[in-house]
């Protein structure tokens, strides 16, 4: 979405309405709003004088009983003009019993935290907020900032400068904080400016940590500075701040470090962010396999390899057991440039692949084999999805020579899969032959009509899927004939996978075959509209919120692949990019479905909206092979339509490193 600053009201007041037993109140953004006087009030014990909120603070604490109860009244009435005031007595006052009643008084107000000026979206996660426990109301935040309207944005201010829990407070601050880097980093500088200019108008002069936060992310926004000093007592703050028993401040101060180590690199450098947030995640990081890998793979994928040797150092001999965390401090020094030291690293990773001591014993005492081979199986499989390719392949070729006979077809599967991923179909269909070449043994056995009556229909797929590979192999190789006979007999053995279809169209260079393939790519076109429309209406009668997410998914589906086959045959470009806008609308920023929407647009002749999108489904799943291609492919068209304009010398396209 673009970055848009929220609609203010007139005043440029943020409006909350407060309920305190049946009384009700308006509060802007004003700070100062005169007190009722216990003579305006009708209650006995008080003067004419107009307290102040840290007097009625202070008299909350008074010997005389009476005194106490009118000051705790009289700040109720005051509402969230004496908030602020109220939570720092709360938190750090030295009398006792002035703070329990001031965190009693900021827990009984019952705010009610939507506006009528909010969209339905917003009000519906805040409507029963106040009565929410913990967890519930994290999740109200969190689906706020998934939100990304500008109403949700100052909801999320009112959440940071008036949620009674700190934690909350910050989780509120934080979720906006990382919605509005995401935004300013796509945004013109002018829209946002008047963005933080927004956030500094709902959040007020405040004093919580919180609202200090989102301060100065807007000051950084409206007047950019090289003084980075207030970014580090910031951190060295929040680093100081102690754990809670449930956890949830390690989390918070986690995640807090995360965003800010971004937002440094970019507004200073990397240097920069590295000193300031280093000490704090080495406080902060734990010696669990699965929290060192996840944060592990947020260093590499923030820019900051330098982070894996602190780490591996720390907690060396969980590094030293662990294939994926060694893997990782490989790719950390493939990101710093040492090559030959990133390959010494990734081949001790592969060393450390094989199960745990206690899990090979009790393989063997089960007599279960085939550990090994899964081990590796899901190692590749994860250094696939880090674009580390090379490594990736190896795994899959040792876990093919591991006892792997209970994984040995998915192994070859997944590999052939990969190969075809980067453009080697004839690695990928030699991967398949051996499970070939015994299926097409029972076809002759048993004859093909009545082994296709008992064969499961993963093993037709299997099939088709050779049959489809080495048809892209003979394409590559110049062989159109068996390119046409292998591209025939996986539409046989698989009439629903477009890509068949499609890998036709390249060889249809023949009347006979350009009508066989006209043939299928109608009754695959025309069964997919019959989908569609069908699902279409399964989700208006659908009932339930699951039973709509699912006919929603298998909708989305649907329209993603109707428009893919339309896309990649060039029939239909409209029909197409109308397919594909409705897939990405059930299910928003999916890769796959950004993929196809490029292609659509690429069909239509839409160029500029063709790389836009590919670039964001790059941007989402950097390591996909065929994406990286197919936006190569969009922006050398492109650039050669430009050239051809007179705009700009043709060059060649800066298509991502698919390694």
């Amino acid at each position: 979405m673009a970055f848009r600053a929220p609609k203010l009201v007139a005043d440029h007041c943020l409006v909350v309405l407060i309920c305190w037993g049946g009384c009700s109140a308006l509060w802007g953004q004003a700070q100062d709003v005169a007190p009722i006087t216990a003579t305006e009030s009708g209650r006995p014990g008080g003067s004419d004088a107009v307290p102040t909120v840290d007097e009625l603070i202070e008299q909350l604490g008074h010997p005389n009983y009476h005194l106490r109860v009118d000051a705790e009244w009289k700040l109720q009435r005051m509402g969230l003009a004496a908030f602020e005031k109220l939570r720092i007595a709360a938190n750090s006052h030295s009398n006792i019993q002035i703070a329990n009643t001031a965190q009693y008084i900021i827990e009984s107000q019952n705010i009610i935290w939507w506006l009528d000026t909010d969209s339905v979206e917003v009000r519906s996660y805040l409507v029963n907020y106040s009565a929410a426990d913990e967890d519930r109301r994290e999740a109200s935040i969190l689906l706020l900032g998934r939100l990304n309207t500008p109403d949700a944005w100052m909801a999320l201010c009112r959440l940071a400068r008036y949620e009674r829990h700190e934690h909350l407070s910050k989780m509120a601050a934080l979720t906006l904080l990382e919605v509005l880097t995401e935004e300013q980093a796509a945004s013109k500088q002018a829209a946002s400016e008047e963005a933080a200019k927004s956030v500094l108008l709902a959040i007020g002069d405040s004093e919580r940590p919180a609202v200090r936060w989102l301060q100065m992310f807007a000051d950084s926004v409206i007047r950019p500075s090289d003084d980075m000093e207030p970014w580090q007592n910031l951190a060295a703050s929040e680093g100081a701040v102690e754990a809670d028993s449930s956890g949830r401040v390690r989390v918070l101060k986690l995640r807090f470090f995360k965003w800010l180590g971004a937002w440094l690199t970019r507004i200073a450098d990397k240097e920069m962010a590295l000193a300031t947030i280093r000490p704090q995640l080495m406080a902060l990081v734990e010696q669990t396999p699965m929290r060192l890998q996840a944060l592990s793979v947020w260093a590499l994928d923030q820019g900051m390899p330098e982070l894996l040797r602190d780490f591996a150092d720390q907690y060396a001999d969980t590094f030293a057991q662990n294939a994926e965390l060694s893997y990782l401090l490989a790719e950390s020094l493939l990101k710093q440039g040492d090559e030959q030291a990133a390959e010494e690293q990734a081949r001790l990773a592969g060393e450390r692949a094989g199960p745990p001591q206690q899990a090979k014993a009790l393989s063997k005492s089960y007599r279960i084999t085939g550990l090994l081979a899964h081990n590796r199986l899901q190692l590749a499989r994860f250094l696939e999805s880090r674009g580390l390719f090379p490594w990736a392949e190896r795994e899959y070729q040792l876990a093919l020579k591991d006892d792997s006979s209970r994984y040995d077809e998915v192994i070859r599967e997944s590999l052939a899969q990969f190969y075809w991923f980067g453009g080697q179909y004839r690695q990928a269909a030699e991967t398949l032959k051996p499970m070939v070449d015994e299926l097409e043994t029972e076809l002759e056995q048993f004859g093909k009509d009545q082994l296709r009556a008992t064969m499961r229909a993963s093993k037709s797929e299997v099939l088709a899927t050779y049959y489809f590979y080495d048809g892209l192999a003979s394409t590559q190789e110049d062989r159109p004939e068996v390119a046409r006979q292998s591209l025939r007999k996986a539409y046989e053995h698989s009439s629903s996978n477009p890509d068949i279809v499609i890998a036709m169209k390249q060889v249809a260079d023949t009347p006979e075959y350009e009508q066989y393939y006209r043939a299928c790519f109608v009754q695959m076109r025309d069964e997919f509209r019959r989908l569609v429309v069908r699902a279409e209406d399964d989700l208006a009668r659908a009932d339930g919120r699951n039973q709509r997410r699912s006919t929603a998914a298998g909708l989305a589906t649907g329209c993603n692949q109707l428009a893919w086959l339309l896309s990649k045959c060039e029939e239909d470009p409209q029909e197409a990019v109308q397919l594909s806008l409705r897939s990405l609308e059930l299910d928003p920023e999916r890769p796959i479905y950004l993929d196809t929407l490029g292609r659509c647009y690429f069909a239509a002749g839409d160029l500029e909206s063709a790389v836009a999108t590919q670039r964001r489904a790059v941007k989402l799943a950097p390591h996909e092979r065929q994406m990286a291609a197919q936006l190569a492919e969009f922006e050398q068209a492109a650039q050669s339509e430009d050239a051809a304009a007179g705009d700009v010398p043709p060059t060649s396209p800066s298509a991502p490193d698919p390694s």
